[in-house]
Order: C-alpha cells, then structure tokens, then sequence
C-alpha cells in the first residue's frame, strides 16, 4: 500500500507488461481482500480454539498427559486461555486484529484518519505476537516410544 513504492514501481521500465501495471493500480482492492480473509479466517481460527480448550478441560484423561494442554479433568478454560504464551499472544493478536479492522471501517477513515493510521501500523505488533504465538507449542507433539 506504500504510494510511493507503488507509483516508482509503476513508472519504471522493469514493469513493461500492461497486465502488470492494471495489477498495482488495484493493491488497494488485493490490500482489502487479504484484510478481509484474515479476519474471517482468525474468527474460525479463534472458535475452534476456544472448542479445543473445553475439550481439554472437561475431556481431560490421563492417558495422553503429552497431547492434553490442561493439567487436570475440570481446569477452567480462561486458566489455559491467560496463563500459557500461545494463549495470552492470541488473545493480544485478536485485540490488535479487532482495533485494525474496526478502525479500517469507512466511517472511521473518513471522520479520524490518524486513528485509522495508527492502528493500522499495529501489524508490526500483530506479526510479533504471531511469531512468539506459534513458538509456544501448544500443539504438543511426542516421539513415538520404541
């Protein structure tokens, strides 16, 4: 989305193709898209998370202690949703993720374009939380046992 990039991009001689240039005048239109995409796929991404987490808690066995996330049969499920890294970095990136798009909403763009502005610079937060989010295994997985 970066303007000036765009326009360099544009008015250079490395993009000949005519194809190419109609592409780079609708970044705005792909930006969109992908914005959008993100924010239902998180929606899905977020509900069978918070499925996965009463399934720990209320079908909690000790059979497979190395798969389960909760530590006991009943464990409240906000304990795993706020006290593990990958779910306190979800809950974070859901809360920068529902800033960005509710002010990326027209009315907001038009009335007060700096918050949409900052908010949006938000990613670099987004995209650091996402990096320690799936560092924290919470899809535990073992070695098979000999």
């Amino acid at each position: 989305m970066c303007r000036i990039l765009l326009a360099f991009l544009r008015g250079s001689q490395k993009v000949a193709s005519r194809k190419t240039r109609r592409l780079l005048d609708k970044s705005k239109t792909f930006h969109v898209t992908c914005g959008v995409t993100i924010c239902v796929f998180s929606v899905l991404h977020v509900a069978a998370h918070l499925v996965n987490v009463l399934n720990f808690s209320v079908n909690y066995t000790e059979d497979f202690l190395a798969l389960n996330a909760a530590n006991y049969h009943g464990e409240d499920p906000r304990k795993l949703l706020f006290t593990t890294v990958p779910g306190l970095t979800g809950v974070l990136m859901v809360l920068v993720l529902f800033l960005m798009c509710t002010a990326s909403t027209y009315a907001i763009r038009l009335s007060n374009y700096d918050i949409f502005w900052y908010t949006h610079n938000l990613f670099f937060v987004f995209y650091v939380l996402l990096l320690v989010h799936v560092s924290g295994y919470v899809t535990k997985q073992t070695a098979p046992v000999p």
